[in-house]
């Protein structure tokens, strides 16, 4: 049986529950947004952050590393990312710009990424998408990956925001705990209400210091069994939320180095009070 829930208007409905605020958190003025309606079976918010009509896939051929689903042929020795994005591309499209925050560059990450090293497997959501569901196709495409014989330590899970709430239920469904995932300004008190999910896998967390709207993963990560491959990064960006809306640096070294690309395999959980030049700390 559904509940439903009418969300307030904020500044990213990512998951069940993700509308409301830390005390004391002024309220942010916006144009035109309307109040959705939240299955709270779903876990993640229907809405994106601001009004607008569906987005198109990216365009073809920005890179040739760069796919919407898992490739017809694949190869076991590459390196996969699967990027999932905020909740504002679904309804403003691959190149939207919030009022507060900015243009989120959601080309320009994935292309970051590729450069990098990945094979980046990311697509368009359409409006409204059910996280719970959409978690369910990301999980068929790990499976898909490793049954053609990628190694788990080959796959990382990247997911932002809403994105990032996507790929938690997906790490609670996989299971495995040599997958990687990297969860970005995912976590507030929306997974209070969802003991259930337990994260598995190699788990790091990146937020934001000046983000107002999302918090530690420290309680997310508290259930999982995992703890020797858990580290939470907190960045000094600035920018709040929209910190990720672009290809930092400050965020986008530390994925490749958690997935042990350009010579730095695993190296994390050998480093557990390690911090990574001067982006900020990193903690268990």
């Amino acid at each position: 049986m559904k509940r439903t829930y009418p969300a307030p208007v904020c500044d990213t409905p990512h998951v069940a529950g993700c509308c409301r605020r830390p005390s004391g958190i002024a309220e942010v003025r916006r144009a035109a947004c309307h109040v959705v309606v939240v299955s709270f079976a779903a876990m993640v918010c229907a809405a994106g952050l601001a009004c607008g009509a569906p987005g198109e896939a990216p365009a073809d051929g920005a890179l040739s590393n760069i796919i919407s689903g898992v490739p017809s042929v694949i190869e076991p020795d590459a390196r996969y990312l699967i990027y999932l994005h905020g909740a504002i591309i679904e309804t403003q499209g691959i190149r939207p710009t919030h009022p507060r925050f900015g243009v989120y560059e959601y080309e320009k990450i994935l292309q970051t990424l590729a450069e990098r090293g990945f094979v980046v497997i990311s697509e368009v959501r359409p409006a409204g998408t059910d996280g719970m569901v959409y978690a369910t196709k990301v999980v068929e495409q790990v499976r898909e990956l490793l049954a053609a014989g990628v190694p788990p330590d080959h796959v990382t899970v990247v997911g932002f925001s809403k994105g990032g709430g996507i790929a938690i239920a997906a790490s609670s469904m996989l299971a495995d705990d040599d997958l990687n995932f990297v969860f970005m300004a995912a976590c507030n008190p929306w997974l209070d209400d969802h003991p259930e999910i337990v994260p598995r896998g190699r788990l790091l967390s990146l937020r934001e210091a000046s983000d107002e709207l999302m918090g530690t993963c420290d309680g997310l990560f508290a259930r999982s069994p995992s703890q020797h491959v858990q580290r939470e990064i907190v960045l000094h960006v600035g920018g709040g939320h929209g910190a990720f809306y672009r290809p930092h640096p400050e965020w986008v070294d530390p994925i490749v180095e958690w997935a042990g690309l350009e010579g730095s395999a695993a190296p994390f959980p050998d480093r557990p009070d390690a911090e990574i030049g001067d982006q900020g700390e990193s903690r268990q």
